[in-house]
């Protein structure tokens, strides 16, 4: 229990300190790559097949719309972002995950 008061202080604390950073500045803060690093697994399990998927918003089409000073800025994220290869990986996890691959 202490450990998780301890994380809710620490995201108190960061939360007060980005108050007055502009939304690219907050960004910058907290990205950090995930190269080489499992974003999901799947495997075999008795006679099915089990996946693991450590971030659901990329199964998803979301619009965040984000205060910044005296503009509100819209992000798009998961499948509505050009480019990324969210939905083909959607329908390929559901082929595997029905064997139809």
């Amino acid at each position: 229990m202490h450990g998780d008061r301890q994380a809710l202080n620490s995201a108190a604390d960061s939360a007060e300190a980005s108050k007055d950073k502009t939304l690219e500045e907050t960004t910058n803060d907290v990205s950090t790559s995930v190269a080489g690093r499992a974003q999901g697994i799947v495997m075999d399990v008795g006679k099915g097949c089990l996946a693991v998927v450590g971030e659901a918003g990329m199964f998803s089409a979301q619009i965040a719309k984000i205060a910044d000073g005296d503009r509100t800025r819209k992000f798009k994220m998961g499948m509505n972002v050009q480019g990324y290869d969210n939905q083909k990986f959607a329908l390929n996890l559901m082929h595997g995950l029905s064997r139809f691959l």
